[in-house]
């Protein structure tokens, strides 16, 4: 069901320069690559730009407390939507199923000048917390050069739940096999075609997690080892072309970049991210299941360049946690040319 709210259309890439992490964790921002002009984004034309403005973020405790016994709404609510013509620097907050606990709140946040689009995605699995806990840091960033789409919580019910997937794994039916009849009320489905529909406005897409254990291209140990998947950044491929434009999309390229500059702000070398190419659309990967997932479908079905960020639930803190995604997810604006403002201005 279309929201209230105009898509946030794709931009080509420009010249960027340096912005502030996320409130709170600037020291974190890793150092920038050295960089020209920037060329032209290849996966995406550019657009006009259709934005309005939200209010801050709520809270998880303050959702949850607002929660209704009432059936799931069709259609959205929107805030804060201008009266007259859009312009740069605004947002906008659109929230679907309001007041249930399927609750889905997405912010989009437009830069000052025209960029690539960001699609940050957090809480698909509920009891990963670091992700969504990073995701809610950026809702309320505003930006220099680019935009961003957050969805902080996808899965709202199971978050609440602390639980992967109440009804199932949310991120296993994204596969357009699964577009058909369900064989069983779903809740799920309609937030699935929800996040496709805000994917194909994006030129990147990013899906936060919490791994288990420390991903290594060789076995060190039993928590160690190619099977683990905590402090690593997963692709689909190496690089894929897409059939549709004929486009190469170097995932592997952008993916080693991140990891380089997530890396250099992070001393301790058993904490490191690394790059794990899951090869899906492989007769003989050992990851077929992730033909299902959110990242497979903007790579094969929308031609995106998707990345899934792990965090290990096997680090010291949380708020480590939180901080080592806030770093890959600054890596990918960094590269992408998504530039933060800093300091932030509102009036």
């Amino acid at each position: 069901m279309p929201g209230n709210a105009p898509p946030l259309p794709g931009r080509a890439g420009a010249d960027s320069g340096r912005g502030a992490g996320p409130p709170g964790l600037s020291a974190d921002r890793s150092p920038a690559l050295p960089r020209g002009p920037r060329p032209e984004n290849p996966y995406r034309p550019k657009g006009p730009e259709k934005p309005s403005r939200l209010p801050p973020a709520a809270s998880l405790a303050a959702l949850a407390l607002a929660l209704a016994a009432s059936a799931l709404f069709a259609l959205p609510a929107a805030f804060g939507q201008p009266s007259g013509p859009p312009g740069h620097g605004d947002r906008q907050h659109i929230v679907y199923f309001q007041g249930t606990d399927q609750e889905l709140e997405i912010y989009k946040i437009y830069g000052r000048h025209d960029g690539p689009t960001i699609m940050i995605l957090g809480g698909i699995q509920g009891d990963e917390p670091g992700g969504f806990m990073s995701a809610d840091l950026y809702v309320d960033m505003a930006l220099e050069r680019g935009n961003l789409i957050v969805v902080p919580r996808a899965n709202f019910k199971s978050i609440i739940a602390f639980n992967r997937g109440i009804v199932g794994d949310m991120n296993r039916k994204f596969s357009d096999a699964q577009a058909g009849p369900a064989p069983a009320p779903d809740p799920d489905r309609e937030a699935v075609r929800i996040i496709k529909n805000l994917m194909a406005e994006a030129d990147l897409f990013l899906n936060l997690h919490d791994g288990s254990g420390f991903y290594r291209h060789s076995w060190e140990s039993e928590m160690a080892n190619p099977k683990r998947y905590g402090q690593c950044i997963i692709a689909d491929a190496e690089s894929y072309r897409d059939p549709k434009t004929g486009r190469d999309i170097a995932l592997g390229r952008d993916a080693r970049r991140a990891v380089e500059l997530i890396n250099r702000s992070i001393p301790e070398d058993e904490f490191k991210f690394r790059f794990s190419n899951h090869d899906t659309l492989s007769e003989t990967t050992s990851h077929a299941e992730q033909r299902g997932s959110a990242t497979f479908y903007a790579l094969t079905a929308l031609g995106i360049p998707a990345f899934g960020i792990e965090t290990s639930k096997q680090l010291p803190s949380l708020e480590m946690k939180i901080r080592q995604h806030n770093l890959a997810v600054n890596a990918f604006m960094d590269i992408f040319g998504v530039v933060p403002e800093s300091p932030r201005v509102r009036m």
